[in-house]
């Protein structure tokens, strides 16, 4: 059975939140997105981590391997 022995830095990537000022660390699995249509029925999806000092969602780009 495989086994977790650490976290790989080279893999994080970092982003600063504007409403308190932390500096942030996040992996692809903190994540989150939504898609939103708009009326000509086209879409465009956004990706969010929600900051864990003050809880505001931080805007980050896709993620991309």
């Amino acid at each position: 059975m495989a086994k977790v022995i650490g976290q790989d830095e080279e893999v994080s990537r970092k982003v600063s939140c504007r409403g308190c000022g932390a500096r942030i660390a996040y992996y692809r699995n903190d994540t989150s997105h939504y898609t939103s249509s708009d009326y000509g029925g086209g879409s465009d999806t956004y990706w969010s981590i929600t900051c864990p000092k003050c809880g505001k969602s931080i805007s980050v780009g896709p993620w991309y391997e």
